[in-house]
């Protein structure tokens, strides 16, 4: 038999399974540790639960326990970060977000230099047909369209 599934022990150890299946499950368990151990932390789970379930703390639990709370307070947490180490993350943080800023400036800044070269062109270009006048070509072409037209 191949490894049964989670849920398969699971239905094993809450008597969910009927003879057969139950039987051949066990069968594999007692030869595999690695089910044998996932078996035996339900068991373990289930024990835990019920003696949670059924305990209750002393009366001198609930007088104790702003005492507790307070010395568990006072203890030095284990994930106190050093004054240094804050002070190099900003730093470095800080970096990140000027050398963001600087490439967003740099690229803005060659779009509208290549808005501005594409619209320099064309006033160029517009100016020279100002100074040069009207081609012959195109002279030619209006009158063949014209000729066409009447």
């Amino acid at each position: 038999m191949h490894h049964p599934t989670e849920s398969q022990i699971e239905a094993l150890h809450n008597a969910t399974l009927d003879d057969a299946q139950a039987a051949e499950i066990r069968a594999h368990i007692d030869q595999c540790p690695d089910c044998a151990a996932r078996l035996d932390s339900l068991r373990r789970v289930d024990d835990l639960v019920r003696a949670a379930a059924t305990s209750t703390p002393d009366a001198d639990y609930w007088k104790t326990l702003p005492d507790r709370v307070r010395s568990l307070s006072a203890q030095p947490s284990r994930t106190n970060i050093s004054p240094n180490r804050v002070a190099g993350i900003a730093f470095w943080a800080i970096v990140e977000m000027a050398a963001a800023l600087i490439i967003v400036c740099i690229a803005s800044l060659l779009i509208s230099f290549g808005n501005m070269n594409q619209q320099s062109a064309a006033k160029f270009q517009a100016a020279q047909i100002e100074d040069i006048g009207e081609s012959p070509v195109a002279t030619t072409q209006r009158t063949n369209i014209n000729d066409l037209m009447n």
